[in-house]
């Protein structure tokens, strides 16, 4: 079997990302916006949370019969301190983690800040890739035509 991609490859680097004090409205125009279902969430630039369209969708079945006027905020739907690895970390490693932790995505650090973001969809198609590849006849050998 071929050898795992890294993180680096797979990742998507500098992800979209949403301040803490901002609507939720705001972050689903967002991830609509951008074709995307996990926004890291920020204070001052630190990465302090994560938003998913799951946490807004959730938040927001909680709130039906608020007056339409009251605002809910990016706090009060995001995970705090979400799971993080730096991009060296074994892809195999942090996929064990997502599993034993059911979360669907990891924020993707270097020396310390957000750099990208990893998603069950990235790994997937990774793995589709890797798969495609190993089922590839190889150059030196006709293909079965």
């Amino acid at each position: 079997m071929k050898q795992l991609p890294t993180i680096k490859k797979i990742m998507t680097p500098f992800p979209y990302t949403i301040e803490i004090d901002a609507s939720l409205q705001e972050a689903q125009n967002l991830m609509e916006e951008h074709r995307i279902h996990h926004l890291p969430v920020t204070e001052g630039g630190q990465l302090i949370g994560i938003l998913s369209e799951r946490d807004i969708s959730l938040t927001l079945s909680l709130t039906t019969g608020f007056s339409e006027k009251y605002e809910f905020d990016v706090r009060s739907a995001c995970t705090p301190a979400p799971y993080s690895v730096d991009m060296d970390a074994d892809l195999g490693e942090v996929l064990d983690q997502m599993i034993n932790r059911h979360i669907g995505s990891t924020v993707i650090t270097r020396k310390g800040k957000s750099a990208g973001i990893i998603t069950y969809t990235d790994i997937c198609k990774a793995l589709r890739d890797l798969l495609f590849a190993e089922k590839a006849p190889e150059p030196d050998q006709p293909s079965a035509a």
